[in-house]
């Protein structure tokens, strides 16, 4: 099935409220916050200000097999149908992945995103590469296209727990 189909899928399904079901303060919090549904999804993602883009949503969908990167508003409308590397580090830790860069109409803004089938290995390499980002007792820095944002470690834990446990069955 085509990555771009994918994502579409999700993006339609989130939109129609199928996605995770939050309040709408809730979904609309700043800092770091997880939602799941009974599907066994979980989304992670950081939002900077209240109603404002996410600086990262990580998408863990365990029913169909699909992990999710994205992140709104970082690329600049220049970099849209772009393939670009986004970089997420902490410490000594470093995840990296290549996703397309395109106008996401919900959003409204240029939007990295990638989709990755969450094959063993590649919960593997998840566990091996991304987890130790996130569970760093720093601020997670994001690079995209030579911009940098740091995402604080303030909250992060606790979001991270209850992803962890729906994405990896651990906690």
């Amino acid at each position: 099935m085509p990555k771009s189909w994918r994502r579409w899928i999700a993006v339609f399904a989130l939109a129609a409220g199928i996605g995770p079901p939050l309040p709408v303060a809730s979904a609309q919090q700043t800092g770091w916050s997880t939602s799941y549904d009974p599907r066994k999804r979980v989304f992670l993602s950081f939002r900077a200000e209240k109603d404002g883009p996410r600086a990262l949503l990580l998408a863990c969908l365990r029913d169909v097999d699909l992990f999710t990167v994205a992140s709104e508003d970082v690329a600049d409308a220049a970099s849209v149908g772009k393939t670009l590397t986004l970089t997420l580090t902490n410490g000594g830790a470093r995840y990296a992945i290549m996703g397309e860069v395109a106008h996401d109409p919900i959003a409204g803004t240029p939007t990295f995103s990638v989709d990755i089938d969450l094959d063993a290995p590649e919960v593997t390499k998840l566990k091996s590469e991304l987890l130790p980002v996130l569970e760093g007792s720093g601020p997670v820095r994001l690079a995209l296209d030579g911009k940098e944002r740091e995402l604080p470690a303030a909250g992060l834990p606790a979001a991270l727990d209850r992803f962890k446990s729906v994405c990896f069955g651990q906690r």
